[in-house]
């Protein structure tokens, strides 16, 4: 929060905060807690299994190093999505927050001839791209879907890439949804991910509701696929459920609510 302050030191800063009567809260967005060597027994897809070692040691050490201090520390932790649980199960899932207005659009999905389905992997090796590509590309070349995928473009120009798709294709490694899912249920597509069954039931306990996200496995994608595209109407009502779960979940509501215990606004209703 203060740059160089405290020379670059979590701790530091933190206790230094601590010292002067402040309330002090820790938000984990991912690999700054998620330990590889947990999630590769999770998950037979997970990146950490076959990756680069060197690039698995150096996360999985700053993972250490961060749950360290949160121990030493004893403050609250929250986390962005509900699978890091599993990594700090005191924490509290805060939901990560977007404006739904900037992503609506009114043209149904899958309503057209042949769906179009993007992927914009802004970490490949994290999103499982490698796992699925090449079902998803004989796909499009058998001119079942038409395959996009974005590389390097600006995030002004993805709500109007969001509009003009029928399908937004997240990750299909860490068993969660990201931002990428939040921004096209928003939009209405259909969202195809793969999704733990510990952060769906997190989801459903938490809000009362389904994550209107398609469980795909890079196994199962082509399959399901050639079922979107042979039966566009099942999965629109789909993708038509996703507005109403962004507005309910991350429009920042939910949100406020979670932080209004350690705000010293009220208990969590």
């Amino acid at each position: 929060m203060f740059g160089l302050a405290f020379l670059g030191s979590m701790e530091r800063e933190a206790r230094w905060l601590l010292d002067r009567g402040l309330e002090v809260g820790l938000v984990s967005h991912g690999t700054d807690l998620r330990l590889p060597s947990r999630h590769a027994q999770l998950d037979r897809w997970s990146p950490f299994r076959d990756g680069d070692p060197t690039w698995i040691a150096a996360l999985e050490g700053r993972a250490l190093k961060n749950r360290r201090l949160l121990e030493m520390l004893d403050i609250s932790v929250f986390v962005a999505t509900p699978e890091l649980l599993g990594d700090w199960p005191d924490a509290v899932w805060l939901p990560n927050v977007i404006d739904p207005a900037d992503w609506y659009n009114d043209r149904p999905a899958l309503s057209g001839d042949v769906p179009i389905v993007l992927h914009a992997p802004t970490n490949p090796a994290v999103k499982g791209t490698a796992l699925i590509e090449p079902v998803v590309e004989q796909l499009s070349i058998d001119g079942i879907i038409d395959y996009q995928r974005i590389i390097k473009v600006p995030a002004s120009e993805m709500p109007g890439r969001y509009a003009q798709a029928d399908v937004v294709l997240d990750q299909f490694a860490l068993g969660i949804y990201s931002t990428t899912s939040i921004e096209a249920m928003a939009a209405g597509r259909l969202v195809l991910a793969h999704l733990h069954d510990q952060v769906r039931d997190h989801i459903r306990e938490i809000t009362g509701r389904e994550a209107p996200v398609v469980e795909a496995t890079p196994d199962t994608i082509g399959d399901i696929l050639r079922d979107v595209a042979a039966h566009p109407d099942r999965y629109r009502e789909i993708a038509q459920r996703g507005p109403e779960y962004v507005a309910a979940v991350h429009d920042g509501a939910l949100a406020s609510r979670v932080l209004a215990p350690f705000l010293g606004k009220g208990a969590l209703s």
